[in-house]
């Protein structure tokens, strides 16, 4: 057996079993995004019917199908006093996981992933630098970035800290990672300004940064000497030092800083013109009446193939769609699996699925897109949004929905009247990533924005926000209250208004 002896005393001697040394290492660092996936439990609730409830009204209220309310009694009526029993899947967590990027926008919340071995609990110090050439600062400095809103140069984690708080299902596989959030842009306008400054007189060139990890050093809050720790990263170039921790510093693994176009929402109405062309983000700031501004979020630009306004064909019993369809291009919806896309050779598309039309009390409904002659931008919708500004706030989040693009205008007029009534507002968005709108026919290219209904007196209000801000044609449900700026929608816009016809006042 192997002998063990006290350096500072070697006649203290112990035999012990061989040992397994434990190699500490930082094997990998990079940018990330986050991606989530929700998980659900399922519980059985039991319900007891009310006088005039039924099956529909019961499944309604819980936000479930028919299918998932069960009665407990054989007679041939639902009665008052039954209990049935409701099969509801709730929310218990998210599964999530991390996908390396390659690059990201200025003012864009990105994550770093430093990827270790037998580090837990150390702290690890991180510095973004400026690489190749000077365009957001000199060539190798730091750069000033946000970390939980403050301004800092050095930045810090823990390893295995990340998501400790949250309810998330896998968290045991970032248990060897450090995961910190960062904001592309440091925190003063002056500093925003020189950084925007710095990509628009960059001409060719690119805002490639690369970053140093640092668990070994002086300045680190561990006390490893750099020969413990096993860097499998690159020496910085033309630097004299051996150790190789810094990352992403090699032809091809650059990240990269682009500008994002920006769009100003105006407290009054207006919303700046902005040219799109070359972008691939759209930022949204709005600014307030003391003329303080709120970065809101950046979308991701999409240009697509224009989509000519849907034509529907319902029907009472299932429809036959017609063949010649891609049969790799078939989409199955997750939220409605009775709903399906297909697209055809000349770029039509046609969904199907159920609907049920009120005003012609048909169950199923086929539209068939065509593809246009010209190109249309839209903008990925945040999945929520939730601003403070000052003393209101911009708020909104969606309806089970597959409709999360929209036109890049519309998004900005939606956010300035969410801004002006302050209300937390639920939408079913505008359009798909290809510009089609299933069940709609008119909220083809994004044109189009529904949202929940909420009481009378703030449904008006927030009706009033959205014609300021531009929105022209405003459908209500024939069953609502005749409110000022609307139009009869007949009985399909009973669950909801839709605002379209959008005529931007600019500043």
């Amino acid at each position: 057996m192997p002998i063990v002896y006290l350096t500072e005393d070697p006649s203290v001697r112990a035999s012990c079993p061989p040992l397994k040394p434990r190699q500490q290492e930082v094997s990998k660092a990079y940018f990330a995004k986050r991606e989530e996936k929700a998980q659900y439990k399922t519980i059985i609730k039991d319900h007891v019917t009310a006088k005039g409830e039924t099956l529909s009204k019961i499944a309604n209220k819980y936000k479930v199908s028919v299918k998932d309310v069960k009665r407990t009694k054989n007679t041939k009526y639902l009665q008052v006093g039954e209990t049935v029993k409701v099969t509801i899947k709730e929310k218990k967590g998210v599964e999530v996981k991390f996908v390396k990027l390659n690059k990201a926008t200025i003012g864009e919340d990105v994550y770093i992933i430093v990827e270790t071995k037998h580090l837990e609990e150390e702290t690890v110090l991180i510095n973004i630098l400026q690489g190749q050439e000077d365009v957001l600062a000199k060539k190798d400095a730091p750069l000033t970035v946000q970390q939980d809103s403050q301004e800092v140069t050095k930045i810090q984690e823990k390893v295995g800290n990340y998501c400790k708080e949250e309810e998330v299902s896998n968290k045991d596989d970032f248990k060897d990672w450090a995961i910190v959030k960062v904001k592309l842009q440091p925190k003063t306008a002056a500093d925003q300004k020189a950084w925007n400054n710095g990509l628009e007189c960059a001409g060719t060139k690119k805002a490639m940064l690369f970053l140093l990890v640092d668990v070994h050093s002086e300045n680190s809050i561990s006390n490893f000497k750099s020969e413990y720790i096993l860097y499998k990263g690159y020496k910085k170039e033309k630097d004299d030092s051996t150790i190789p921790n810094h990352f992403l510093n090699e032809e091809g693994t650059w990240f990269e800083v682009t500008n994002s176009k920006t769009i100003h929402i105006y407290h009054d109405g207006t919303i700046s013109k902005v040219d799109l062309k070359n972008a691939e983000k759209v930022s949204y700031v709005y600014n307030a009446e003391n003329d303080k501004e709120y970065n809101i979020c950046t979308c991701d630009l999409l240009e697509i193939d224009e989509r000519l306004k849907g034509v529907s064909d319902d029907k009472k019993i299932e429809h036959e769609v017609k063949v010649g369809f891609d049969k790799n291009k078939t989409v199955v919806y997750d939220h409605d699996s009775s709903r399906k896309k297909y697209t055809y050779s000349d770029g039509t598309i046609r969904t199907y699925g159920k609907f049920y039309n009120p005003d012609k009390k048909t169950n199923y409904r086929l539209v068939t897109y065509k593809k246009g002659s010209n190109k249309k931008f839209i903008v990925k919708m945040p999945s929520s949004l939730n601003k403070n500004i000052g003393d209101n706030s911009i708020s909104f989040s969606f309806t089970r929905t597959a409709r999360r693009y929209c036109g890049p205008e519309h998004l900005a007029c939606f956010i300035g009247a969410l801004a002006e009534v302050g209300y937390s507002i639920k939408s079913g968005g505008a359009c798909e990533e290809d510009g089609t709108s299933y069940p709609s026919i008119s909220h083809i290219n994004g044109q189009s924005v529904d949202t929940s209904y909420l009481d009378d007196i703030m449904e008006q209000k927030f009706i009033n926000a959205m014609h300021k801000f531009g929105f022209l044609s405003q459908l209500r449900g024939s069953g609502k209250k005749v409110f000022s700026h609307t139009s009869d929608g007949g009985k399909l816009h009973n669950n909801h208004l839709h605002s379209g016809g959008l005529s931007p006042n600019y500043k």
